[in-house]
């Protein structure tokens, strides 16, 4: 057990179920609501006594209308919604897309993954024969899929700063820095886990509830709050910093092997895991190394360099703790992808390991010396 208490899930009760439905009929029949759906938090059992009941509509009203309704003492927050954003929503979460040149549902927006989480969990109140099929090619997997990696990315960019800020001295940049890197991790491994969802202040609530990731939110929460004094030591500022991302990427690693192609159904035990100093055999993950798989490739990104890798070199790098043996290892370590502390760079002629090659497309921020060509004037307007 985590040691921190679960929240019982609240749903939609009858009484605002019905009060969202009369709303619909007063709407109109099928010929005018075409789509009806109640979402939220209250969709996915995260509700609290002063939940919105938020009621989606795509119908013959203007998009993006809105109004506040009551029936039965029930207030139904009601949005009608733009027929071809719904079905661009549906084409972003029909097939995960993600390569190192194409990066579009890596980066999506905080209103396009709220619209793909209220209509991939919504409750559906009415749907016609054509939104039914249409609604058919949204694929939950595909939009656990895109969570993992987008939050991945985040790490990524987070663990970067923590290296930069710690060269610069800038113990509080990078402590902010881990303490995101560490909450995107968390974030991944309950979309790993099929918990879809968004929103930091649900991200506990969550942890608690979903049986795979009950176990560590005491250790998470732990490793977020733990109290450091402004005038602490960076070397140990910076040890509190390693064992955050090294948590994170444990995460991720996880999430990239076990928890892609189907749910996470585990996880380590987190007190093995996740030692506290001074225990014995730590991990020997760099804290900076970021799993991340895209379509077309698993990838192990670096500060530096990034790396394609296949499932028995991520499991390997996973797994390493000090004093393990093997040539992989020490080609891992020479590569800066183990080992404690700051990464060094790579000796001249370092080779990678059997299952790793370089791959400057993986890495968090592709490098390239051109700009992207003009875009083509279109023909000006007659005066």
């Amino acid at each position: 057990m985590s040691g921190l208490r679960p929240v019982p899930d609240a749903v939609f009760s009858d009484r605002q179920c019905a009060a969202a439905r009369a709303v619909v009929e007063d709407l109109g029949g099928p010929e005018q609501v075409h789509l009806a759906f109640l979402g939220g938090s209250l969709a996915v059992g995260l509700g609290h006594a002063t939940s919105d009941v938020d009621l989606y509509v795509v119908a013959d009203r203007p998009p993006g209308s809105s109004a506040v309704l009551t029936r039965d003492g029930v207030e139904v927050h009601v949005l009608t919604l733009d027929a071809a954003m719904v079905t661009r929503l549906i084409d972003v979460g029909s097939a995960y897309a993600v390569t190192g040149a194409d990066r579009g549902q890596l980066n999506l927006d905080p209103r396009t993954r709220h619209g793909l989480v209220r209509v991939l969990t919504g409750w559906r109140l009415r749907c016609t024969d054509g939104w039914e099929r249409e609604l058919g090619r949204l694929r939950r997997d595909v939009v656990r899929q895109i969570f993992m990696a987008h939050h991945a990315a985040q790490f990524a960019g987070y663990a970067e700063d923590v290296l930069g800020a710690l060269d610069a001295r800038d113990p509080y940049t990078a402590l902010a820095s881990s303490s995101l890197a560490l909450t995107a991790a968390a974030e991944a491994a309950l979309a790993a886990s099929d918990d879809i969802y968004l929103g930091d202040k649900f991200l506990f609530r969550r942890l608690t509830r979903t049986p795979v990731t009950a176990p560590w939110a005491g250790p998470l929460w732990a490793l977020l709050h733990e109290p450091v004094a402004a005038g602490d030591p960076l070397p140990r500022l910076r040890g509190l910093t390693d064992r955050r991302l090294r948590a994170g990427n444990l995460l991720l690693a996880w999430c990239a092997l076990e928890g892609w192609s189907a749910p996470l159904t585990a996880l380590p035990a987190p007190l093995t895991a996740l030692p506290a100093p001074p225990a014995a055999a730590p991990a020997w993950r760099s804290p900076y190394a970021t799993p991340l798989r895209f379509r077309d490739g698993l990838a192990l990104i670096g500060p530096g360099e990034s790396y394609r890798v296949d499932d028995a070199v991520l499991r390997r790098w996973r797994d390493a703790r000090p004093g393990d043996a093997g040539d992989d290892l020490r080609a891992l370590a020479a590569l800066g992808l183990l080992g404690d502390g700051a990464p060094e760079p790579a000796p001249p002629g370092t080779t990678p390991p059997p299952g790793a090659r370089p791959e400057p497309s993986f890495a968090w921020q592709p490098r390239t010396d051109r700009l992207p060509d003009p875009v083509p004037a279109g023909p000006k307007a007659g005066r």
